[in-house]
């Protein structure tokens, strides 16, 4: 998950305003054990995207494949993102 989480921040560094990369931090910190953090990225994610659920995500990530989906899915809920 470090790798990813770098990623994550150097994105949103490069690109100031896109919300999907808050996202992504809240499920790379989720699965990484820092659920302050992950929770920190939720908050700010939903702060552009209030409307934002699991089912949500489940509906419109399915680009993603399912395993991929099932995980990213359990660290935004590990994060505190409704369902």
């Amino acid at each position: 998950p470090r790798d990813a989480i770098d990623w994550a921040e150097r994105a949103m560094r490069e690109k100031v305003g896109m919300t999907w990369a808050n996202r992504d931090l809240a499920t790379f910190h989720a699965h990484a054990g820092d659920l302050d953090k992950a929770r920190a990225a939720l908050r700010e994610f939903l702060a552009m995207r209030p409307d934002a659920t699991l089912s949500k995500f489940r509906d419109s990530l399915k680009f993603m494949g399912p395993e991929v989906l099932s995980r990213y899915l359990e660290g935004l809920r590990l994060a505190g993102l409704p369902e």
